[in-house]
């Protein structure tokens, strides 16, 4: 089988990693870079051994696949195109900028039968990934998701820059419908939301607590996941994972009789749980992205996260935003 003619369009911060890691793949070969800064694509090309295009305009017909990776605003306009002439795309999170552009994305694949997977990178982090073997029903989750204002993604507020990442990874660990949302935002330095919090009611009864702030002096990727059997601590940052559970020396809680203990001190919390780390591997999350993407046109397989998936976060995080919008505009009266 023939290598995958790849090409990467937009390559600022994150568009020349997808370049870095798509050059590297013994499957794949990349042929061109796009971006509008002829500099930098320039430079790029000659980097990975690539060609420098002003646009996809000048995108040949050898072109298997193509990954988009320019700001949010650009990513309907730029995937459709690209899926219209039969390409394979994966487009970086969020899919689009609105739920109405996710809906006739995904049409538009499924019409010209081509492949579209979006890059919810969070799906390959090896902490995610070692933790979801373990995962029966979850019944409670937290995300924290904060860090310092990166001016990078100012076009789009924190739930579509960072939360959005969250909202992907709690409709794939629950594999539910969502019920209900509550959400709550404040634009601090942009006039988006540069902070938000959400409490999402799934139909299965599992409950999660988001919250993404860029706004912060410090930078923290960190889920909590509890369940009836354990509890799981996981740092996606460190790409670290704990388990806890309830130690097979003791019974449940409520099961002590008291006034039967001779000392208090046997009682400590800690002794009533085990905890473990998770073991997983160290492959960088964003080769094992392009790994399945380069492997899913090649053979034909359905995308690991799929147009569907993509179009799902954007619609919860839609909700999100029309809640604190509206909140602002009441308090501006």
């Amino acid at each position: 089988m023939r290598k995958l003619n790849c090409i990467v369009v937009g390559v600022g911060h994150l568009g020349r990693h997808h370049a870095r890691v798509i050059a590297s793949m013994p499957e794949a070969c990349l042929t061109a870079v796009v971006d509008t800064d002829r500099e930098r694509g320039e430079a790029v090309a000659a980097e990975y051994g690539a060609r420098y295009l002003p646009s996809i305009a000048e995108i040949n017909g050898d072109t298997d696949a193509a990954v988009v990776a320019v700001p949010t605003s650009g990513h309907f306009e730029l995937a459709s195109s690209l899926l219209e002439r039969g390409i394979a795309v994966m487009v970086e999170k969020p899919m689009t900028a609105s739920i109405e552009e996710a809906d006739k994305l995904v049409e538009i694949a499924r019409r010209h039968s081509t492949q579209l997977h979006v890059g919810h990178i969070e799906r390959f982090n090896p902490a995610v990934r070692a933790i979801k073997k373990h995962l029966t029903q979850p019944r409670y989750i937290e995300c924290d998701r904060i860090a310092p204002f990166g001016f990078r993604c100012m076009d789009v507020g924190v739930v579509l820059d960072m939360m959005i990442h969250d909202l992907d990874l709690i409709l794939h660990l629950t594999g539910s419908e969502i019920e209900r949302i509550d959400a709550i935002g404040v634009p601090v330095i942009s006039s988006h939301e540069d902070v938000a919090n959400a409490r999402i009611k799934f139909a299965n009864g599992c409950i999660a607590n988001l919250t993404a702030s860029r706004v912060a002096t410090k930078r923290e990727r960190k889920i909590r996941i509890f369940q009836s059997d354990a509890y799981f601590s996981l740092d996606s940052d460190a790409k670290r994972a704990m388990v806890f559970r309830r130690s097979k020396n003791f019974p449940q809680a409520e099961q002590i009789d008291l006034s039967k203990v001779e000392d208090p001190k046997s009682l400590v919390f800690e002794k009533m749980l085990t905890a473990e780390e998770v073991p997983m591997d160290d492959q960088e999350p964003l080769r094992s992205e392009l790994e399945v993407f380069v492997n899913c046109v090649r053979t034909g397989c359905e995308p690991e996260v799929g147009g569907e998936d993509g179009r799902n976060a954007i619609a919860a995080a839609t909700e999100i935003i029309r809640q604190i919008r509206r909140q602002v505009q009441d308090a501006a009266r």
